[in-house]
């Protein structure tokens, strides 16, 4: 199995734009959502979390690793970036 997710909806606020994905881990302990550059801010709501679950999105500009999750983990991971799309 892999880790995958999904873009569901992008917007504008203001001068920041967001993008909203899903994932799911799929009996994978760590996977990676490829974003735009310019990522200000990350927020997740993991449907399921683990204690040793970790988000993780400056170590490699465009990508945010999360990290921690076990077999059919599921979650929502919100981007803000800066300026529009």
């Amino acid at each position: 199995m892999a880790f995958s997710s999904t873009l569901v909806k992008t917007g504008v606020m203001g001068d920041m734009s967001y993008a909203i994905f899903t994932y799911n881990s799929a009996g994978v302990t760590t996977g990676t959502i490829t974003t735009l550059k310019g990522v200000l801010g990350v927020a997740w709501t993991p449907a399921t979390i683990r204690a040793s679950a970790t988000i993780d999105y400056t170590s490699t500009p465009g990508n945010i690793v999360i990290a921690g999750v076990t077999a059919g983990d599921t979650g929502t991971v919100i981007v803000f970036y800066k300026g529009g799309f």
